[in-house]
């Protein structure tokens, strides 16, 4: 039993390793409402529901995705469409080295959308929350994952069905050169984390209500289900590594797994399901999406403190983190200047950010003026094409 486990751990380090690579290459992840003309999240089933999007926009792309029989994604060269729990629909953009070609790819997306949207009076919109309604009330989509994880999440935590069926973020894909880079820009961008979900909140509506409260996507995250959100929390001191991140995903218990190709669900850990047997590929990647930090690792490293933002504002942030994660040192010596001296720190700051919202401060700078600093830092590395995009994000911090 122990070689078996120790041949899963180390087949997760080596497939961590597969992941590494020399070029600096960035991806976007960027999640939207489909709504009508009152702003209600369209539904997944019906002749103007996201099936039905997806049929329109098919003949475009090279591959087609079904679950339970239902069309549930699509796919081509440097993009996919995939749909979160409640029908959010999401383009994946592959890593590229240019912000101008994942404008592109977007833009060739969004006018396809856009087009099968018009013909029924209904658009994309940009929120970290549904702009209308309450989650609860959302269809899920006929996927078994989301099945199996809408009844775990209903009784793990306060905020399980929110997460689920009402929030849509903007996520960065960040490379990493080996395990000593990937330490570094994880622990770095986990510092990072309070001021860019600070500079990206997005969220004016929460259960059909005015939103007033700062962060609330972090807030519904940390009330999701807390052994599985905090790889330091799990660390409880000890140093982050391949191997030590490998052992987190390994012995958090799955919410769902895979098994001889099928999905499952389970309470069990990857330790215990797979005690006896080697895990395969498929069974690997499906390990390490079962666990939420703000910063995850898989072949990248997943930035996911953001909320949905309109493409113009992403690429900002998309940016901000290439400018940020190119002067490690200059950061770590700001950070630390600013009181940021560890992880437990970062979570400090944003308890005082969920508590205070723009008034808070760290050594009498408050973060208004702090996140106009790190702007000023990134844009010291950034090409002059890669400044405008961020001058636009940068807009939101002096609204």
């Amino acid at each position: 039993m122990n070689n078996i486990r120790e041949i899963n751990l180390n087949n997760i380090v080596s497939y961590f390793r597969e992941g590494c690579k020399s070029a600096s290459l960035f991806g976007l992840e960027l999640e939207h409402f489909a709504v009508n003309d009152k702003d209600v999240l369209l539904p997944y089933s019906g002749e103007r529901g996201i099936e039905a999007l997806l049929g329109c926009l098919s003949d475009k792309y090279q591959e087609k995705v079904y679950s339970q029989g239902h069309l549930i994604g699509l796919k081509r060269e440097n993009a996919a469409i995939s749909i979160e729990p409640a029908g959010q629909l999401e383009i994946s953009i592959s890593p590229q080295t240019e912000l101008e070609k994942i404008l592109e790819i977007y833009d060739s997306f969004r006018k396809e959308v856009d087009a099968c949207l018009a013909k029924w009076g209904c658009r994309l919109v940009e929120k970290g929350y549904l702009p209308r309604g309450k989650a609860d009330k959302q269809e899920l989509i006929p996927k078994k994952r989301y099945q199996y994880m809408n009844e775990y999440f209903a009784r793990s935590g306060k905020y399980g069905l929110n997460m689920m069926r009402g929030t849509a973020a903007t996520q960065v894909s960040v490379d990493y050169a080996g395990e000593e880079d990937f330490v570094r820009k994880y622990e770095l961008a986990y510092r990072l984390t309070p001021f860019l979900a600070w500079i990206t909140d997005n969220v004016p509506v929460f259960e059909n209500e005015p939103n007033h409260q700062a962060l609330i996507r972090t807030q519904i995250w940390r009330g999701v289900d807390k052994d599985r959100t905090n790889v330091y929390t799990y660390l409880k001191g000890r140093e982050l590594s391949f191997r030590s991140y490998a052992e987190f995903v390994y012995e958090t218990p799955l919410i769902v797994a895979k098994l001889d190709g099928e999905e499952i669900s389970t309470q069990k850990t990857a330790e215990e399901l797979y005690a006896h047997r080697i895990m395969n590929t498929e069974e690997i990647e499906n390990t390490l999406s079962m666990v939420f930090p703000c910063v995850r690792l898989k072949k990248v490293l997943e930035l996911r403190a953001a909320d949905s933002l309109p493409i113009k504002e992403a690429l900002g942030y998309v940016a901000l983190v290439k400018g940020l994660l190119a002067s490690p040192d200059v950061v770590l010596e700001w950070l630390e200047s600013r009181g940021i001296t560890c992880v437990a720190a970062a979570d400090d700051l944003t308890d005082k950010l969920l508590a205070q919202g723009d008034a808070a401060s760290i050594q009498g700078k408050g973060i208004r003026e702090m996140a106009e600093e790190l702007f000023c830092l990134a844009e010291r590395l950034l090409e002059e094409k890669e400044k405008i995009f961020l001058g636009c994000l940068r807009g939101r911090i002096s609204k």
